[in-house]
């Protein structure tokens, strides 16, 4: 080997590469192994590409930033849904961390703190330390907290996303780093000694205008930051051209296209600049950042203050940044074609923005981490969801969530109407965070935890009355085709200003009810809607077309039991046996609401259900859900005894949602009172030619 090659040799052998989590540095064994396979001085020319892409990638991540494995997966959602949710994470700090006011040198606890006050910055374009002004810290959802301890004898307690200035001027998450990783100092040599997990707890950040880092314990720290994906694809819609060629069809659709409108939303205005604003400038191609202005192009951009008036022009298309402390009549007029709500979204807003964007068939996009559990937006996006796809779950080994195989954890979701798609970001997929790491700390803890913060998936803690009711409970297709033989049944819950609801259902020979009809069903509208309170709120089923005599609801069941010259034979009705034995006041005296049903043109006789206690009612709807998930489902040998048709969506609602809190004013209630009829009386399959004579003779007076 000659004196040249050497020397080529052991500069590969020492050639300072940055840090980067999709590229990662070879170590001193595998550089050596690829100068045996291909030669030092090819080696050295890949480095140098890899160096050089990195540096495209920081100068203009539009065109040469990594897209992680699972961006399609969400963009394919948005191929088909106009709605997405997608569930991500976030970083800060503890309450108690004790930050130096630069200026006066007092300590200040960062949950305490209700004015500006200044901190040492790093100016990254000098490399220069700086006294900054700092704005008022603000409180965030719960995180995973660790305490970082170094070299130099400090230490922070942050959580596991926290940004932290690396040597190599990179920022990685605490959660990348392992002991011995070194940060970056001005004036010693920095490293970690050692991330031990303390806790979860609620977390705060504050913004640093103009630097956007902060130095605390000899640590520098980015003081906060957003998702990626979402305002990659933001800047693609606002530019309106594929400069990267991973634009998806759900931007490209309308690529072309001028005055295209899009709404990026935060919790505060602060927020809104620094972990919205920012990373959307910087997905900004270079030629777009600083581009003249005209008369259909207007792009002002500081650090400190975001875009001018919040909002930034280019060739006619046009990106406004709101946020949730504004009064929300900002959003309650104009039309849209995208919206980006980041952080969790008030319920009220959500309903709000979803009309602005009826007229041009926009997209909604919803980013949030689910530490505070099953809120009302995560109820929003998950019920009425059907798992499609779902991944192992190594953390979780056994069995999860309900109709999800063993050992795995969802990944997408969609609503079985099409109205959205969920998408679960699973950590392991990111590879910006150290899986191993987040292995060893959720070791040991709750699977409520790791579900959250390993997988992004919220339990229903404060609970349906209904645990055991899933997906596997769901059916579709005609009752002909799948149960051909069984015993009809029919139940109504009536109510005064209210419509009434009712269920049919039918019993196979396995004893199992499949409720096949719900009235009024999603036609009319919900019949209960997510809110603050525990069992949603009144939806449009229940006043829709309300006011119905008597004799219209005779005619009404008949109706929805025939089909052209096909009735349904049913073999016994139940009715509320309260509403049963009440009497209204008539001309004639006294009579109840069973008189009425069977005085009327077309009579129905209904027979009062046992008057048993609603907490036995679902005991045994919960009877009926039972079954063994470990071991294959299968009729007459291991089978829930209660499936709902995927058309009865309210029933489902209530299922999934009622919790009883709200007492017998519950919005969801009714579906579960009419269930619970029919479950009480304990409805039978019968069969033969015998019985469906008898059948045939009932049928034609009306009388089950």
């Amino acid at each position: 080997m000659n004196e040249e090659n050497q020397e080529i040799i052991e500069k590969v052998l020492a050639y300072k590469l940055e840090d980067h989590p999709i590229l990662p540095a070879p170590n001193k064994r595998e550089r050596l192994a690829m100068i045996q396979n291909i030669g030092p001085e090819k080696v050295l020319d890949l480095f140098l590409m890899r160096e050089n892409k990195i540096k495209a990638e920081q100068n203009d991540p539009m065109r040469y930033g990594h897209e992680l494995a699972h961006w399609p997966d969400a963009d394919s959602l948005l191929n088909r849904f106009n709605e997405t949710v997608i569930l991500g994470g976030n970083r800060c700090l503890a309450g108690e961390t004790e930050i130096t006011d630069a200026k006066t040198g007092k300590k200040l606890r960062v949950d305490a703190i209700n004015k500006p006050f200044h901190v040492l910055a790093i100016d990254e374009s000098t490399g220069q330390v700086v006294v900054a002004e700092a704005e008022v810290p603000f409180k965030k959802e719960n995180a995973d907290l660790f305490e970082v301890k170094t070299n130099l004898g400090t230490s922070v307690v942050c959580s596991g996303a926290h940004l932290v200035l690396c040597k190599d001027k990179t920022w990685m998450p605490i959660s990348k780093l392992s002991t011995s990783s070194e940060l970056f100092h001005p004036c010693e040599d920095l490293k970690i000694e050692s991330v031990q997990f303390i806790r979860n707890d609620v977390v705060w950040d504050f913004t640093v205008p103009v630097y956007h880092n902060y130095i605390h314990a000899a640590i520098t720290h980015h003081n906060s930051g957003k998702t990626e994906y979402a305002a990659k694809r933001m800047a693609q819609a606002f530019i309106g051209t594929d400069l990267s060629g991973t634009t998806p069809d759900w931007i490209k659709e309308r690529q072309g296209k001028r005055n295209i409108r899009i709404w990026c939303l935060h919790t505060t205005h602060m927020t809104s600049v620094s972990a919205q604003q920012n990373v959307f400038y910087k997905y900004l191609p270079p030629e777009i950042r600083n581009i003249k202005r005209t008369n259909h192009t207007q792009i002002s951009f500081s650090q400190k203050n975001g875009f001018s008036d919040n909002t930034a022009v280019y060739m006619g298309n046009q990106i406004w940044f709101l946020n949730y402390a504004q009064d929300i009549k900002v959003v309650e007029g104009g039309e849209v074609d995208y919206v980006w709500c980041d952080e969790l979204v008030p319920q009220n807003w959500l309903e709000t923005l979803r009309y602005r964007l009826v007229t041009r068939s926009g997209k909604l996009i919803v980013t949030f981490t689910p530490v505070q559990g099953y809120t009302q937006v995560v109820k929003e996006y998950i019920n009425s969801t059907k798992v499609t796809v779902s991944r192992p779950s190594p953390l979780l080994p056994n069995s999860n969530v309900l109709t999800v195989p063993k050992g795995e954890m969802p990944y997408m979701a969609e609503n079985l109407y099409g109205r959205h798609a969920c998408i679960w970001y699973h950590t392991e997929l990111n590879p910006y965070n150290n899986w191993e790491r987040m292995k060893q700390e959720l070791s040991g803890r709750s699977s409520h935890d790791i579900k959250i913060r390993a997988y992004g998936w919220a339990d229903q803690t404060a609970g349906s009355e209904f645990p055991m009711f899933g997906d596997h409970n769901l059916w579709k297709g005609e009752p002909e085709d799948l149960i051909p033989e069984g015993s009809n049944y029919m139940t109504v819950d009536p109510a005064g200003a209210r419509n009434w609801f009712m269920l049919w259902g039918r019993v196979d020979k396995y004893g199992i009810l499949w409720v096949y009809r719900e009235w009024p069903d999603q036609s009319y509208g919900e019949w209960a809607l997510p809110s603050d309170k525990a069992d949603g709120r009144a939806g449009p089923a229940q006043k829709a077309g309300a006011g119905r005599g008597v004799n219209e609801y005779t005619d009404l069941i008949w109706s929805l039991e025939t089909a052209g010259d096909r009735r349904e034979m049913i073999v016994d009705r139940w009715i509320d046996p309260r509403t049963a034995g009440t009497e209204t006041i008539t001309r004639d005296g006294g009579v109840t609401v069973l008189d009425l049903l069977n005085q009327t043109d077309n009579p129905l006789i209904f027979t009062p259900a046992a008057a048993m206690p609603i907490e036995e009612r679902v005991m045994l709807i919960n009877d009926l859900l039972s079954w063994d998930r470990e071991k294959p489902m299968e009729k007459g040998v291991n089978h829930p005894k209660l499936m709902v048709h995927e058309r009865c969506q309210n029933l489902i609602y209530s299922l999934k949602e009622w919790t009883g809190q709200d007492g017998q004013k519950g919005a969801s209630k009714d579906p579960i009172d009419a269930l619970g009829y029919m479950v009480v009386m304990q409805p039978q399959y019968f069969g033969g030619e015998q019985w469906e004579k008898q059948m045939r003779q009932m049928a034609q007076s009306g009388s089950y």
